[in-house]
């Protein structure tokens, strides 16, 4: 165990995943793995008829999705051309940055309160924040 030096503060935040659990391989591969049976479920999805020919009526038409941009974008794209649903765009959830900015948001609010440090394997450094 490292000790601690008069530097440090008396709070420290530390990320989880990749900083304080390191992925191994075999963790990657079934993460992999198991957002390829995720996006395979797509196939067996039903269009909604009633909701496609509504979308139909209208000029512009826009999707709104949940499922993350960073990951999900083709899969989405495939399932909307397979079933022919017009669309002009589609908005697809920003999931790494609304991460980012959420534990920039936590760290904010717990550093009101203490002097901390947090270790975060996005930023590959320690922070003090005051």
């Amino acid at each position: 165990m490292e000790k601690r030096s008069d530097n440090d503060g008396k709070l420290i935040v530390m990320d989880l995943d990749d900083t304080l659990f390191i992925r191994s391989s075999l963790t990657k591969f079934l993460f992999w793995l198991s957002n390829q049976i995720y996006k395979v479920g797509f196939i067996f999805e039903k269009l909604n008829k009633t909701s496609f020919n509504l979308l139909n009526r209208y000029e512009k038409r826009i999707i709104l999705t949940s499922r993350a941009d960073n990951w999900m974008n083709e899969a989405t794209l495939s399932q909307l051309r397979r079933y022919k649903v017009p669309f002009d765009s589609i908005i697809m959830c920003p999931r790494a940055s609304l991460y980012r900015e959420w534990k920039k948001k936590m760290i904010k609010e717990i550093s009101k309160k203490d002097v901390l440090t947090w270790v975060d394997n996005d930023r590959l450094e320690i922070m003090k924040c005051e």
